[in-house]
Formats: C-alpha cells, sequence, structure tokens
C-alpha cells in the first residue's frame, strides 16, 4: 500500500545479495539494490566487504530509501567498523564509537557512502523504504481570465495558445496601451 513503510534485511550469514571474490559487486532483493565499486563476500568469516577508497550504493527501484542500518564486525572507526564510512551523497550517516552499527537517514532513491578509514565488514544490512503514492493523472487545465471569465480547457498534449489574450501596459503618465505584440508566452 502508498505510504507503506517496507524494511529488506540483507544477511551476510546466508549471503543473500549472492556476492562473490573480489571486484565490483551487485546484488538485489525485492525492490533494493546494493553494490560496490570493489568489494567480496567472504566465506569464511560470513560478511560482506567495502574495500577501502571504494562505495557503497543503495538504491530502491521505485521508492526512497529513509533508513540504513549497517551492522559490522567491529566498532566506531576500528579496523572494519561502520566509522570507517563517510561522505553520503545526501542525508545524514552517524555511528557511535562504542557500537558496531552506523545508520543512514534521508529520503533517497540511491544513498552512497565511501569507505575512507578502511575496509569495512558488515554483516547485516537493513533498508527500509516508504512507498510513495505516484501524483494523480492530470487529464486537462482549465485557464480562466479573471478580468473577462473567458475560461479554456487544453487537454495533456495539446500546446495552449495564448490567442485571444490581450497585454495592456499602463504608463507612468496614466496612459495605457496594448503591448500584446511584445510579450513572450511560456507554457510548462
Amino acid at each position: 500500500a502508498w505510504g507503506e513503510k517496507v524494511t529488506v534485511t540483507f544477511d551476510a550469514e546466508t549471503n543473500e545479495l549472492n556476492w562473490s571474490v573480489g571486484g565490483a559487486q551487485t546484488g538485489k532483493k525485492n525492490d533494493i539494490t546494493i553494490s560496490t565499486t570493489a568489494g567480496a563476500y567472504n566465506t569464511n568469516d560470513k560478511d560482506y566487504r567495502i574495500y577501502a577508497g571504494e562505495t557503497l550504493t543503495i538504491a530502491c527501484d521505485n521508492a526512497n530509501i529513509t533508513k540504513i542500518v549497517i551492522t559490522c564486525s567491529a566498532s566506531g572507526t576500528d579496523k572494519y567498523g561502520p566509522g570507517n564510512f563517510s561522505n553520503p551523497t545526501s542525508g545524514k550517516y552517524s555511528y557511535s564509537s562504542k557500537n558496531i552499527t552506523g545508520t543512514w537517514t534521508g529520503s533517497a532513491q540511491t544513498m552512497t557512502l565511501t569507505a575512507s578509514g578502511s575496509q569495512i565488514r558488515m554483516k547485516k544490512i537493513v533498508v527500509t523504504y516508504e512507498k510513495v503514492a505516484p501524483p494523480p493523472e492530470v487529464s486537462a487545465l482549465s485557464i480562466t481570465d479573471l478580468y473577462s471569465e473567458i475560461k479554456r480547457e487544453y487537454y495533456i498534449g495539446e500546446t495552449p495558445s495564448a490567442e485571444g489574450l490581450t497585454v495592456t501596459a499602463t504608463y507612468e503618465d496614466g496612459n495605457t496601451g496594448d503591448v500584446t505584440s511584445l510579450v513572450s508566452w511560456t507554457f510548462e
């Protein structure tokens, strides 16, 4: 349903992203795609790895992501911890020096973090997004001239016209004049 919050969890224990050993990685579950410019899945430690200097991108197909919680194998800015992520492309990323989780909050269809401190080893990634209702379809626009009460209706796909509209200028001396031919019309 529109407005519904949906949570998708990627658990490294079962390699739900289906990442392999080394190189660029991409994996998808439901509407969420998680990729890195260079990383790996480690079968021994059962974790997703983002190499130092590389990026982690999380995207949603049809909605805005509002929260991402990343659980790592170390805490804070320790090697492999969530404090080694920086530079979110939008929103706010935070972590505690004593905690193994980092949290991004915001509203974006795509969000990227950079592994700037060291390699980051992730055990779980929980992504929350909210399905937003599409704008209602518009079939026609009505334009009414406030002075003459002439009503014009334009249907989507038609190009509006300024034909019949008049622009009158009032000069500083109080005189008026028709300046319609001097006006350029733009419709969006």
